[in-house]
This record gives C-alpha cells, sequence and structure tokens, in this order.
C-alpha cells in the first residue's frame, strides 16, 4: 500500500497512486465531469461523517435525478479503473511504488 493515503480518495489522489505504480490510465471517460463529481461525493460524505453538516442540508443540494448521474459516473469509473487494474496484474506489469 503506497503511503499518503488515509480517508476517501478523490480522483486526483487515485491519478496520483497509478502513476506511482507506472499505471496510465488513458482517457478516463468524462473526466472533469468524473473529477467534479468524485470530490463533491467525498467532501460531503467526510463533512456528514464529522458531523459538519448533516443529511437534511446535504440532501437539500441535491436532486434524486443529480444522484442517479453521480452514481453512474462513479460505477462508469471504478469499472474503467478496474478492468486497467486488472490488465495491469495479469500482464505482471507491476513494480515497487516510484
Amino acid at each position: 500500500m503506497p503511503s499518503g493515503i488515509s480517508g476517501n480518495l478523490d480522483a486526483r489522489k487515485i491519478i496520483d497512486i497509478s502513476k506511482k505504480f507506472g499505471i496510465n490510465l488513458g482517457h478516463i471517460p468524462n473526466t472533469e465531469e468524473t473529477k467534479n463529481t468524485l470530490l463533491f461525493l467525498k467532501t460531503y460524505r467526510n463533512s456528514l461523517a464529522h458531523g459538519n453538516t448533516t443529511f437534511s442540508n446535504t440532501g437539500a443540494l441535491v436532486t434524486f435525478s443529480d444522484l442517479q448521474k453521480y452514481k453512474k459516473r462513479t460505477t462508469d469509473f471504478l469499472e474503467y479503473l478496474i478492468n486497467l487494474y486488472d490488465d495491469y496484474v495479469n500482464q505482471r506489469l507491476y513494480s515497487s511504488p516510484r
């Protein structure tokens, strides 16, 4: 496990970790929307977990259709990421973090 990981990861941190292991993520589908979605989810999850906001306040910021979009973007990204990491391991391209 690379150092510097604690809590939730956003797209920026996932990209940094991937680079340390020499994994080229290529063109992430809907890159900016995906980055914004993961950052939003991470930020509000942390705010909820630390008691800085309430579910009511957070829920007032998003619609059901927003949540559906966030879910789709997140699952699309995770499927993309899992496939790349799976190929990386199956092809034995791994080495120590850089």
